[in-house]
């Protein structure tokens, strides 16, 4: 199944599970679209001739209280404080929607926001990517991405975002690119 297409139909189940109870826990919530996903694919089943899903991240932000939570499903959260410094909050070893139902309950990850904090989602894509100088090509990695983010901690969630993907773009050179790039970062 072509991305696109599993982007839409995540999509259209997210909407489904958000409108239905708004302040869902983050963890059923991604358990339901694990579900959905792997119903709607008809996947269910151990024979089934598909075995289709994708990674994600789910972060609430609720400024009312200052709390920030979040679950990561192979997606990793970054942190960028007003110090310059990053930290790395880890997803789960989970995916969703494939044809086995992850062996674990995904872990939410709450706490408190503090003023001038910057967080940066970023797919495989980005980590994957081939290049570099040498003769072998070599994947831009997370050492790369988190020095990248330390390099530009000092900035706004937009010039994060532009130069991480100069970083990679630059990293990556004459070679072709192996993924979609997707960069999300967000100011609070």
């Amino acid at each position: 199944m072509p991305g696109a297409m599993l982007s839409v139909l995540v999509n259209s189940q997210l909407e489904k599970i958000f409108s239905l109870q708004p302040q869902i826990p983050l963890s059923d919530a991604v358990l339901q679209l694990d579900q959905l996903v792997r119903k709607s694919l008809r996947q269910q089943m151990s024979d089934s001739e598909s075995d289709e899903g994708c990674d994600g991240a789910f972060v609430r932000i609720q400024l009312s209280n200052r709390t920030i939570e979040y679950i990561g499903a192979k997606i990793n959260m970054y942190e960028l404080n007003a110090q310059g410094d990053v930290e790395l909050h880890k997803a789960d070893r989970i995916s969703l929607g494939y044809r086995d139902a992850p062996h674990a309950t995904p872990t939410a990850k709450a706490w408190t926001l503090t003023s001038g904090s910057r967080f940066v989602l970023v797919t495989d894509g980005v980590t994957d990517q081939l290049g570099g100088s040498g003769s072998a090509p070599v994947a831009f990695g997370y050492k790369r991405l988190q020095h990248a983010l330390v390099q530009s901690s000092q900035e706004g969630a937009k010039a994060i975002a532009s130069q991480l993907l100069a970083s990679v773009t630059a990293w990556q050179g004459t070679l072709a690119r192996r993924d979609d790039l997707t960069i999300i970062a967000m100011e609070v």
